[in-house]
């Protein structure tokens, strides 16, 4: 290994640090518990389509760096505990996310409105995404259909669930195409 030119090593040791400090932060952080890995190519696909200030939001919220209005007002730090955008109370880290009503209207994607927060794991709701799951029949990061709470069809389908009964039909016969495929070819996929 110490004879392996740099260029070849480089990428694979920078995945396992990734890795490491993933693995570091779901052991430590209450956001990151069900996070297995991160997704990173569709992270950085995701950052191109941003803008500077909106890839800053993002990589603050993901990293957990800030604090509610709740804690700074606990912490002496703040006279209220009121968000400073739309002056509602502000108790939970995902508020601009999920609950802020002046960043809601501002939506570019307007369908994110209609994803009830309680679907998503924590990380998600911070805008940290996580490995894919292997079902069709379920959600991008692994909550079964049934259990989703999120009613509006285009959330929905951008959930990765598929809407209407042919959808699902489809989906479930590919599931089990996929099943049978992995059983034949004696793989093991991901948990």
């Amino acid at each position: 290994m110490v004879l392996v030119p740099w260029q070849s090593l480089k990428e694979e040791i920078e995945l396992l640090a990734k890795k490491v400090r993933v693995n570091e932060a779901a052991a430590k952080r209450e956001a990151y518990v069900q996070l297995k890995e991160v997704d990173s190519v569709g992270f950085k696909n995701a950052m191109k389509t941003r803008t500077a200030k909106e890839e800053k939001i993002v990589c603050h919220s993901a990293s957990l760096a800030g604090w509610t209005g709740a804690k700074l007002c606990e912490a002496g730090m703040q006279g209220d505990c009121k968000c400073q955008i739309c002056g509602e109370e502000e108790s939970s880290p995902g508020h601009f996310q999920w609950h802020c009503k002046e960043i809601a209207a501002r939506r570019k994607q307007t369908y994110v409105c209609a994803i009830n927060p309680d679907d998503l794991p924590a990380h998600l709701q911070m805008g940290l995404p996580g490995m894919m799951e292997k079902g069709l029949h379920q959600t991008f990061w692994g909550k079964q259909r049934d259990e989703v709470k999120t009613e509006d069809p285009e959330a929905r389908k951008k959930m990765g669930i598929p809407v209407g009964k042919s959808a699902i039909a489809i989906s479930e016969s590919r599931n089990l195409e996929a099943e049978a495929l992995f059983r034949e070819k004696g793989w093991k996929a991901r948990n």
